[in-house]
């Protein structure tokens, strides 16, 4: 899960030219996988 959302911030941040840092990314993904751990029991 992590490689797929890593994937599509990689996409986004390239697309929408975002000045996204590794540190900014990492937070995404963690609050991502939160929210995932919250939903799917």
């Amino acid at each position: 899960m992590c490689n797929k959302i890593e994937d599509i911030l990689f996409e986004i941040k390239g697309k929408y030219q975002l000045d996204l840092t590794y540190e900014d990314m990492d937070s995404i993904m963690e609050q991502c996988l939160d929210i995932a751990k919250v939903r799917i029991p």
